[in-house]
C-alpha cells in the first residue's frame, strides 16, 4: 500500500475530512471491510469513491445529514 504525506495529497478537502472522520469510526469501517471480503485496499478504494461521488462529482444527489 502506498502512504502519502500531506503534501502529494490530491482531491478536495471535504474528501479528505470525511474519510479523516470515517477512519474514526469502527462500524463504517466494518461495514467497508465486510463489504471487500475483508481486502482493505478494495475497502479503501470503496470508501474513496463513494466519498469522491458524494462530494465532489454528484453532491446535489446526497442529502448533508445522509450517514456514510
Amino acid at each position: 500500500m502506498v502512504i502519502h504525506n500531506a503534501n502529494t495529497q490530491k482531491g478536495s478537502d471535504r474528501v479528505r475530512d470525511f474519510l479523516a472522520k470515517a477512519f474514526q469510526d469502527e462500524a463504517v469501517l466494518l461495514m467497508y471491510l465486510i463489504g471487500r471480503k475483508y481486502r482493505p485496499l478494495h475497502a479503501f478504494t470503496s470508501l474513496h469513491s463513494y466519498a469522491e461521488m458524494r462530494f465532489d462529482k454528484y453532491p446535489k444527489l446526497f442529502p448533508a445529514t445522509l450517514p456514510p
